[in-house]
């Protein structure tokens, strides 16, 4: 069954106390931070609280399970490898399908404490930021290895607490670094997105090449076949291999380039043999064979006869 819990309110350190006592395990350096662990199976029953205004920031990095947030009134879900901030006055509540199955790093930061976290504006890319859906961020592999990390140090370090003041600068350190690390990871997110939008464009626009390849071989054969036998020729022409170019035309058109160059030729060479009144030696010439000897040879070996012998039938 669902249930709604309450994180911040006012009285912040009463209702962090609560939701806490349902963790697994809870590390806290004077509320300035509050770092809690659930385990899946591990942790408590979540206490039944209302949705309320949150006063500080909260990163949730859920490891396990789901969960669903209600945050200014708008739903938003949660999966393992997802983390999602929760600013200042936000409004909001969580649920989850199924609790016992939840794991997860809470991480509470009061307003106090983040004013004294050194944070460059420099870092800030705000079309990266932009195109963030807002506070959700997806984590895999090693990249979810490094936040939980993070998260396990910041609770360590107020495990430690031996001296509370160098312990905030160790905590205010950390949070600093988990923040740019976080960047450094959004803008590697978002390269490998753009490389993979840039293959595809690639891929796109060579497809386009390779389509336009073999209709524009056709045209350029019907072109120049009476004077260019060579299929080195209309590849020299397409700027690509002779091996190329016969590959994507026997893949079209089930005929190779050569075939192509040959059934135009031959095609010629009967119309001129039959209805032109030349002779052969003028039939060779007009094809640009060398002589009429070339020329038998080559039609015969396509036809089976010579070019004496289809004339007299």
């Amino acid at each position: 069954m669902k249930q709604d819990i309450l994180i911040v309110d006012e009285n912040q350190n009463e209702l962090l106390n609560r939701f806490c006592s349902a963790a697994t395990h809870v590390s806290k350096l004077e509320n300035n931070y509050v770092c809690a662990r659930f385990e899946p199976g591990a942790h408590q029953e979540m206490p039944q609280l209302p949705a309320t205004r949150i006063s500080g920031q909260i990163y949730i990095l859920l490891t396990h399970g789901e969960i669903i947030i209600d945050q200014n009134f708008e739903q938003r879900h949660v999966e393992a490898g997802m983390m999602i901030n929760i600013f200042d006055n936000n409004v909001f509540s969580i649920t989850s399908p199924d609790w016992n199955a939840v794991g997860a790093y809470f991480l509470f930061m009061s307003q106090n404490f983040l004013h004294n976290v050194n944070i460059s504006l420099t870092a800030f890319d705000t079309n990266l930021l932009k195109e963030r859906k807002r506070g959700l961020m997806k984590f895999a592999g090693e990249d979810l290895t490094m936040i939980s990390r993070y998260m396990e140090m910041l609770a360590m370090n107020a495990d430690y607490n031996v001296k509370s003041t160098l312990c905030r600068y160790v905590a205010s350190s950390l949070v600093s670094a988990l923040f740019y690390q976080i960047l450094l990871m959004l803008y590697r997110i978002q390269e490998e997105s753009n490389d993979r939008e840039s293959d595809k464009v690639s891929a796109s626009a060579a497809t386009v090449r390779r389509s336009s390849y073999v209709p524009e071989f056709i045209k350029l054969v019907h072109l120049h076949y009476m004077k260019e036998r060579s299929v080195n020729f209309y590849a020299s022409k397409l700027f690509i291999s002779p091996k190329y170019l016969s590959l994507l035309v026997k893949e079209a058109t089930g005929r190779s380039a050569s075939r192509w160059i040959d059934d135009l030729v031959i095609m010629e060479a009967k119309n001129l043999l039959r209805f032109s009144g030349k002779n052969i030696q003028q039939v060779a010439y007009t094809l640009n064979f060398s002589n009429q000897s070339s020329f038998g040879k080559y039609f015969k070996h396509l036809t089976g006869m010579s070019p004496t012998e289809y004339q007299k039938q």
